[in-house]
């Protein structure tokens, strides 16, 4: 049986050795040294998950990156507020791979580096050619759909735009293909919507076709509109890209 007999009051068992004062110290302080302190960037980024969150970007903002950026969006359950400096549409840079801290890489345990010079708004870098989508025309796009619709426009002889800003609804939008036909003055949007099994994603592009139908710019399905004509493919989970789609639309913009 326990014996009460120690003058601090504590249990002790026969046979039960009463640890020296300073081995007691000891383990005290250690005890506090081993609880937990606040979370490091990387459990913050495993646990985090705020109901608000405030993203504060200054400008120049030098350590900021596409993966940073990405993290630092994807941290909030109800909402994100974004302060910014500067115009909030330069942010949209950081959705190309010229902005990717993981694309400037040249490591890779499986397969040696290719590094690949490429060309974006005037500068010249390196980047592994087994991390990006480059077009025959020498142009990074962001999925690899894009990568072989853009192809197959070259290969067609025809000459597109990516990404070019555009005003619609009011907005600043960036179709993923624009084409003009200069003998015809007619002008194609094309859009590709690679992920449509999402909601939220299904939502936008929801959105973004009402504002093409607001600005007089209509599907090719529907005889296109005063101001454009609206070429659309589009992949969903098991189905993945139609060719068949993507030939019918060129052909129309060849006018076969």
């Amino acid at each position: 049986r326990p014996r009460m007999d120690n003058p601090h009051g504590r249990r002790r068992y026969p046979g039960q050795r009463q640890q020296p004062r300073r081995l007691r110290r000891q383990a005290r302080r250690m005890n506090r040294i081993s609880r937990p302190g606040p979370p490091s960037p990387c459990q913050t980024h495993a646990r985090s998950e705020f109901e608000i969150t405030f993203l504060v970007v200054p400008n120049p903002c030098r350590l900021l990156s596409r993966e940073m950026l990405y993290t630092a969006l994807t941290r909030h359950k109800a909402k994100v507020v974004i302060l910014h400096q500067g115009d909030f549409r330069e942010l949209q840079r950081y959705a190309h791979a010229d902005s990717s801290e993981v694309v400037r890489r040249m490591t890779n345990l499986f397969n040696p580096s290719r590094p690949v010079e490429v060309q974006i708004r005037n500068r010249r870098f390196f980047l592994d050619g087994n991390l990006i989508y480059r077009t025959d025309r020498g142009e990074l796009v962001r999925s690899k759909s894009e990568w072989i619709i853009a192809d197959k426009l070259y290969a067609a002889g025809i000459d597109y735009q990516y990404e070019q800003p555009m005003m619609l609804g009011g907005v600043e939008r960036f179709p993923d293909f624009t084409i003009v036909d200069d003998d015809s003055g007619v002008t194609w949007y094309w859009e590709h919507n690679g992920l449509l099994d999402d909601v939220e994603y299904r939502r936008r592009w929801e959105r973004k076709l009402a504002a093409y139908r607001g600005d007089g710019i209509l599907p090719l399905s529907e005889g296109g509109g005063d101001n454009g004509t609206l070429l659309v493919t589009e992949e969903r989970h098991g189905t993945g890209l139609d060719s068949a789609a993507i030939g019918e639309n060129i052909d129309a913009l060849l006018g076969r």
